[in-house]
């Protein structure tokens, strides 16, 4: 029996060490979280979650705005043309003006003729 007992003393004892060791690492787990390390990298991880959310906004709001660019850059395509076929009609007035004021340049008007041709058919 008192083999028994010896055995039961140590494992007793063993235990109450184990014991003792669990209560010191949850006790330092605990002191830890309290430390402000533990508190700052638990804010840094909260700022890097804000940081890719800005990070994905900000990422949609530069595709709209590329996407704007390409429109303002199509309708500026299509001012110039149009710009173009104004230019084109004014030379085309001052050359009738031309001949309706001095009644010559006859080859001057088909030769504006000619031009204002090809420029509508490019079109």
């Amino acid at each position: 029996m008192a083999d028994v007992e010896i055995f039961w003393g140590v494992v007793g004892k063993g235990a109450a060490v184990i014991g003792v060791v669990v209560a010191l690492i949850q006790g330092i787990r605990y002191l830890y979280q309290l430390m402000p390390s533990a508190k700052a990298q638990q804010r840094i991880d909260e700022m890097e979650k804000h940081l890719e959310r800005d990070f994905e906004h900000l990422k949609k709001h530069d595709d709209e705005i590329a996407e704007l660019n390409k429109k303002t850059d199509d309708t500026s395509k299509k001012i110039d043309e149009v710009n173009t076929g104004v230019q084109r009609l004014g030379k085309s007035q001052i050359a009738l003006l031309r001949h309706s004021i001095d009644g010559n340049g006859i080859d001057g008007m088909r030769k504006e003729v000619d031009d204002l041709t090809d420029f509508f058919i490019d079109r």
